[in-house]
């Protein structure tokens, strides 16, 4: 009997431990996404300010040291707003 009691202590604490993990997973996703500048603008601000970036020319191959490619390899956040503003493309 002292065997198993043991054994469903350690289970307990592992449970504990598992939870407390994802907790900390959570506060961790939550706290960069606050942290970051980049999502604390809003898409539709990013997708104005990407659209004045891009040159003054009615049609252009695009490069990939210039708007709307450069912008879109900062970071996937900044990539997926670009790929969906189809005035940049």
């Amino acid at each position: 009997m002292q065997d198993t009691a043991k054994l469903q202590k350690i289970q307990e604490e592992v449970k504990e431990i598992q939870n407390k993990l994802l907790a900390s997973r959570r506060h961790f996703l939550l706290v960069k996404v606050l942290v970051s500048p980049t999502q604390r603008i809003p898409a539709e601000i990013w997708k104005i300010i990407f659209i004045h970036c891009l040159p003054n020319v009615t049609f252009i191959a695009p490069k990939s040291n210039e708007a709307p490619l450069l912008l879109s390899q900062i970071c996937s956040f900044l990539r997926d707003i670009a790929l969906d503003t189809p005035e940049l493309w």
